[in-house]
């Protein structure tokens, strides 16, 4: 069967351009350059959305750091959170997304986040599932609440593209490199390191999305490796981590 990308964007009137997505249907490359293009300055609905993210975050990050009673935010709250996370940095487009705390999930799969379509495709009430071990991923740098926002926005991307990308269902071999076999390969890297930028500057600083280890695991699955050109794309904040792997890998080669 012929597969035809759907187009991102469409324009209405003269000057209007929108974003148009359908599920399952465009270039992981354009998916990139539509969102990190909405990822300069703050517009008015995204400054608007960051002041919710703001209180959300007082609210959350008080309750995990507390020393004498921690409490992880249910369910319920992270899927506020994806909301919220959606209206800045998706312009809405992330919907239907459904999370789930994964006792285990580390020890079960070696990583502490997982996303999965639903079974019933297209027809199902969920576009993609969030899986997240509630296990404190803290170290010597970063608080629980700073490590858990870098695993939930880092896995709100992969989600973000898995929902609409092709996934390489075109057969294209320019797409699957964009994709990767572990969903980070030049898309998620691109939008990763906007997003990265933006949440440093904008919403709570030290965030990490795990760009070294993801690109480590990306390249072990797929032999993926980020060219020079595609690490020009990526924001410039990143350009010394991925010009450190780029080293390293030419060292072992």
């Amino acid at each position: 069967m012929y597969f035809t990308h759907a187009a991102c964007l469409s324009t209405l009137g003269r000057r209007r351009v929108v974003l148009v997505l359908q599920r399952l249907r465009h270039r992981p490359s354009e998916l990139a350059a539509a969102i990190v293009s909405n990822l300069d300055d703050p517009t008015h609905h995204q400054r608007r959305a960051i002041r919710k993210w703001q209180d959300l975050k007082s609210r959350l990050e008080g309750n995990l750091n507390d020393a004498n009673n921690p409490r992880t935010p249910t369910e319920r709250e992270m899927q506020r959170l994806i909301d919220v996370i959606s209206e800045i940095f998706f312009l809405g487009q992330l919907k239907h997304i459904k999370f789930v705390w994964k006792e285990g999930l580390e020890t079960e799969d070696g990583d502490l986040g997982r996303i999965s379509l639903p079974t019933a495709g297209l027809a199902s009430r969920h576009w993609a599932c969030i899986e997240v071990d509630p296990k404190d991923c803290r170290n010597l740098m970063l608080d629980h609440f700073t490590s858990l926002m870098g695993r939930l926005l880092h896995e709100c991307i992969r989600a973000f593209l898995l929902v609409y990308s092709c996934n390489s269902a075109c057969g294209n071999s320019t797409c699957e490199r964009e994709i990767g076999k572990t969903g980070h390969g030049s898309a998620w890297l691109r939008i990763m390191s906007y997003v990265e930028a933006f949440v440093d500057e904008h919403l709570h600083r030290g965030v990490y999305l795990g760009i070294d280890e993801a690109i480590a695991v990306e390249y072990s699955r797929s032999g993926y490796a980020p060219t020079l050109q595609e690490r020009a794309l990526c924001h410039p904040m990143s350009h010394d981590a991925l010009q450190m792997f780029a080293e390293d890998l030419a060292e072992r080669n």
